[in-house]
C-alpha cells in the first residue's frame, strides 16, 4: 500500500509539475496556494498544458506548477525567483506583493467575474439595518484568507470605530463595546450559524446572498455593502524576463478567442478570461492596499 501511495504521488507531481527547483529562464512557474491538489490539479491541468503548447515558439520550454501552503511562503517564493506568477484574490495578492516586490499585471474573471464585493447579511428581524447595530453582536466569518468572507468585511467594521475579537467558542458571548466573531470555515457554515440563530450576522457574496434569499425568501436582508475589487490578480515577481512576461500576457488576453482556449477558462475556475485594469494596474492597487494596511494595523491580517 505504502508503495502505490509514493507511485500515485509521483504520478500526481508529473502531471502538473509540482516542484520546488528555482525557475530558469525557459521555465515558467506559476505559483498557487494548497487548497488540495487534487482540486487544484483539476483546475490548472488544462491551463498548463495549453500554455506549454502555446508559449513554445517563445523563451518557455517548460510550463510548472508550484504548490505552497501560505502566502508567506509564496512572497519568499516570488522575492527568491522561484515562482514568476501567482493568481488570488486582490487582498492575498496585495500582502504577497507587497512583501516580494511583484506587480499586479492582469485581472482574471473567475467564475465569469471581473470584480466582486462582500454583503453583510442577518434577519429581518434581528433588528441590525447599519453596521454601528454590530456592536455587541456576534458574527461569523468564513476563513481568514477570504476576501469576501473576512477581510473586506473586516475593513468595514474598523472604518465604522469598531473592535474586533475572535471568540474560539460559538458559544461565547461577545463584550458589549467589541464585535464578537468565529470562522465557520466554509459560507454554507456561515449561513446554517445564522439560520440557527447561533449567529447575528454574516458576511458574505452577493451570489450566496441571492441563492439565500430564493430559498428563504423574506427571511435574510442585506443591511451594508463593502467597495468592489477585482475578482481575482495575476502577479508577476519583480526581475522576471520581460519577452516571457509579454508572450504569457498575449496569451492569457487570446484565450477566449477561441473554441479551445474557452475549453481551458471553462475547466480554470469556470473563468471567462483575462485582461488588464482598466484604470491602470497602480489605480486598481491604490484602494487594496489601503485596505491592507487597515487590515494590518488592526492586527487582523
Amino acid at each position: 500500500m505504502l508503495c502505490v501511495k509514493r507511485v500515485c504521488a509521483a504520478l500526481i507531481c508529473c502531471l502538473i509539475s509540482f516542484a520546488s527547483l528555482s525557475a530558469t529562464a525557459e521555465t515558467l512557474t506559476i505559483g498557487t496556494l494548497n487548497e488540495g491538489v487534487r482540486a487544484q490539479m483539476r483546475a490548472y491541468e488544462s491551463l498548463v498544458s495549453h500554455l506549454q503548447t502555446h508559449l513554445e515558439g517563445s523563451k518557455v520550454t517548460r510550463v510548472r506548477v508550484l504548490m505552497l501552503p501560505t502566502s508567506e511562503r509564496m512572497s519568499h517564493a516570488m522575492m527568491n525567483g522561484e515562482v514568476d506568477v501567482f493568481m488570488d484574490s486582490p487582498l492575498v495578492a496585495a500582502k504577497v506583493a507587497r512583501v516580494s516586490g511583484a506587480k499586479p499585471t492582469m485581472r482574471h474573471w473567475k467564475k465569469g467575474e471581473s470584480s466582486y464585493y462582500a454583503v453583510l447579511v442577518t434577519n429581518v428581524d434581528s433588528g441590525i439595518t447599519s453596521v454601528s447595530d454590530l456592536k455587541g453582536k456576534k458574527m461569523a466569518f468564513e476563513e481568514k484568507d477570504s476576501t469576501s468572507g473576512f477581510l473586506l468585511p473586516a475593513q468595514m467594521l474598523i472604518n465604522s470605530g469598531l473592535k474586533l475579537h475572535e471568540l474560539h467558542n460559538i458559544s461565547a458571548d461577545p463584550k458589549e463595546d467589541e464585535v464578537g466573531y468565529v470562522f465557520s470555515a466554509h459560507d454554507k457554515n456561515s449561513i446554517y450559524l445564522l439560520a440557527s440563530g447561533r449567529v447575528d450576522a454574516i458576511a458574505t457574496n452577493p451570489e450566496s446572498l441571492r441563492l439565500l434569499q430564493e430559498v428563504r425568501p423574506d427571511t435574510f436582508v442585506s443591511f451594508a455593502k463593502s467597495p468592489t475589487v477585482p475578482r481575482q490578480v495575476l502577479l508577476h515577481r519583480a526581475g522576471m524576463d520581460p519577452d516571457i512576461l509579454r508572450d504569457l500576457r498575449a496569451e492569457l488576453a487570446n484565450l477566449y478567442r477561441t473554441p479551445d482556449g474557452r475549453e481551458v477558462l471553462k475547466k480554470f475556475q469556470n473563468s471567462s478570461g483575462f485582461d488588464d485594469f482598466p484604470e491602470g494596474a497602480e489605480a486598481a492597487f491604490a484602494p487594496i492596499y489601503e485596505i491592507l494596511d487597515d487590515l494590518e494595523r488592526a492586527g487582523l491580517y
